[in-house]
């Protein structure tokens, strides 16, 4: 029995020496905490348990709160600010690029045959009957400025 002592103390002092014992305590320390600390959160604790009430009454009365007409205004109010984003986003330069178009200062001169033209689209949007032959243009100055009145037969003036 003798060797057998003397067995066991000469590897524990090795064991000692080296620094596996220390190892060994360490590792068996870090495992009872992350079991402990484990066991103390799971559901079923108490800690897990007065967790999973605090959400469950923390989630139940903001739902209390909500009724339906309220979730649908939020909803609408949503769509309403993503539906202005990608407005913004997206259709702001072409509205600017209209509104710089139809905005636009009048050119110093115009040519009666421009003039002309623009007055042919109009009337061609506008009905859908098929377009005289001829307008009558009657040309007139006030001023400093030259006018014209357009007659067009199937839009009497009076």
């Amino acid at each position: 029995m003798k060797e057998l002592n003397e067995i066991v103390t000469t590897k524990l002092t090795a064991m000692i020496d080296d620094g596996s014992i220390e190892k060994m305590i360490e590792e068996r320390l870090e495992s009872l905490m992350q079991d402990t600390i484990k066991s103390a959160m799971q559901s079923y604790s108490g800690f897990g348990k007065s967790l999973t009430k605090t959400i469950e009454d923390s989630i139940g009365i903001s739902l209390n709160q909500v009724s339906f007409p309220e979730y649908n205004h939020f909803v609408a109010q949503l769509v309403q600010e993503k539906y202005g984003q990608a407005l913004d986003q997206h259709a702001a330069p072409l509205l600017e690029q209209l509104l710089k178009d139809e905005l636009s200062p009048v050119p110093a001169e115009l040519h009666a045959k421009e003039v002309l033209k623009v007055i042919k689209e109009c009337l061609e949007e506008s009905t859908t009957a098929k377009l005289a032959k001829e307008i009558e243009v009657h040309w007139y100055q006030t001023g400093t400025s030259i006018c014209m009145k357009i007659f067009y037969p199937d839009y009497p003036v009076e």
